[in-house]
């Protein structure tokens, strides 16, 4: 019997895959190790599509001779159709049928095959699809060159299966969304880094010519204090030279006032007269 999930590791023997920037599964987008994978040379062909959530892989296997895939469609871009909008990504979409084998089923509110679309752009549409955004298009080229060797897939991957650049938002509309989702995000963090760039530069400025301002302050009061410190030392010099000056006047006229002018002064402080 088919195995519910995954293909047995023998069949893995010589799988390719590709890896994914997003899956987007309808209306669901998956971001997180994506990938997609196909063998077709065993007696069960398939693809699995596979994804990171909550720590744990998740593998969605469906198998080719089953008639669950409906439609295939992809993208590449052209080197002269190249730009930077949105909507240039390299994309391959499923149009598959949800089952318990291939666990799509799980996902009724955002992916659903029931109903047909009504218009371009609709709900209906984005849930209608399984996409798979690859980063590298010469990677995805070479896939569907691969794909379109097998009996079962060339049906799907012919010239005819290529998105024309006018039908990109029908079958990519889902991932088209996220890519501007993310390009505001990218935005909005742009201005905001800015903002605090600016801030930040604005404050620092600020707060040096608060620095240089306080050290022009000290450097003042600095000076000032020099300057009285000098004025005071010369005024204290000034002082002591006048009170020598006194002094050494009031000696004279003591020794003048105790006539001891006719005398001798010996030794030893004696006094002799003359």
């Amino acid at each position: 019997s088919p195995p519910k999930s995954s293909p047995s590791k023998s069949a893995f023997a010589d799988k390719s895959r590709i890896e994914a920037v997003r899956i987007a599964i309808g209306k669901r987008v998956m971001s997180n190790k994506c990938g997609i994978s196909f063998q077709l040379g065993t007696k069960q062909p398939y693809i699995q599509f596979s994804y990171e959530r909550r720590g744990k892989t998740i593998d969605h296997t469906v198998l080719l001779k089953r008639d669950d895939l409906e439609e295939v469609k992809f993208f590449v871009p052209k080197e002269e159709d190249e730009d930077d909008s949105d909507d240039q990504i390299s994309f391959v979409a499923f149009r598959i049928k949800p089952n318990e084998q291939n666990d799509f089923k799980k996902f009724s509110n955002a992916y659903d095959q029931s109903k047909s679309p009504n218009k371009k752009g609709s709900i209906d549409i984005m849930k209608r699809y399984i996409v798979v955004e690859v980063r590298d298009p010469d990677t995805l080229h070479a896939m569907l060159l691969t794909l379109r060797d097998h009996d079962i897939m060339k049906v799907w991957c012919g010239e005819g299966s290529e998105a024309q650049k006018n039908e990109i938002e029908t079958y990519a509309s889902t991932l088209i969304e996220e890519s501007k989702k993310d390009r505001d995000s990218r935005r909005r963090q742009t201005r905001s880094g800015r903002k605090k760039g600016k801030d930040s530069g604005a404050l620092s400025f600020r707060k040096k010519q608060r620095s240089e301002g306080q050290t022009r302050r000290d450097e003042a009061i600095n000076a000032r204090v020099d300057s009285e410190d000098q004025s005071s030392r010369v005024d204290n010099s000034d002082t002591m030279n006048a009170i020598m000056s006194t002094s050494g006047s009031d000696r004279t006229s003591s020794r003048k006032r105790g006539g001891m002018t006719s005398g001798t002064v010996t030794d030893f402080g004696r006094y002799r007269r003359d």
